[in-house]
């Protein structure tokens, strides 16, 4: 086993550490790019129904889809998330 200095990190826990952190960076990069898209796609249907209707949404309908929007995206950035750990656990046991 070849000698470390006081202060270097083991090259297994340096791969661990930067396989998690690209884990973890993937799904919140997903997760910003899901509630930017669902608002871009709800700001464009209240464009929309406001051009064939006349009327606009009232304010309380609009924080609702923009609250709704947020909670599905976190759920679906969870929901990933788990399914990346689960993967990379599942490969660690048939490697071990």
């Amino acid at each position: 086993m070849p000698m470390q200095m006081v202060g270097q990190v083991p090259d297994e826990l340096r791969v661990k550490l930067s396989v998690w952190l690209t884990l973890f960076s993937l799904t919140a990069v997903s997760f910003a790019l899901m509630y930017a898209g669902a608002l871009l796609v709800s700001g464009a249907i209240y464009s929309l129904a406001e051009a064939l209707t006349g009327y606009a949404f009232r304010v309380e309908t609009l924080d609702s889809i923009n609250s709704w929007a947020g909670v599905g995206c976190f759920a679906t950035g969870v929901f990933v998330f788990a399914c990346l750990v689960r993967g990379s656990l599942e490969t660690k046991r048939r490697r071990a």
